[in-house]
């Protein structure tokens, strides 16, 4: 019976170590996303003031209009 409990345990220790790694890999994986198209935020600026809407800021320079509307808003 011992060894049973222990090997359940066991079992329960490395899914939640799995799980873990995953949602770490996951977190990363977002973070690297959101910092993509950094190095446009100017460039996504100073479309904006022209006056071109986010949609056709997206078009224009291939980046997510959900994006573009973050940077905007940053």
């Amino acid at each position: 019976m011992m060894f049973i409990l222990g090997l359940l345990l066991g079992s329960i220790a490395t899914l939640a170590v799995s799980g873990i790694m995953l949602e770490m890999r996951q977190r990363n994986r977002d973070m690297n996303n959101r910092y993509k198209y950094q190095h446009r935020i100017p460039q996504i600026r100073s479309l904006r003031m022209t006056g071109l809407s986010v949609r056709e800021i997206s078009k224009r320079t291939g980046i997510p209009k959900s994006t573009v509307h973050n940077y905007l808003n940053d």
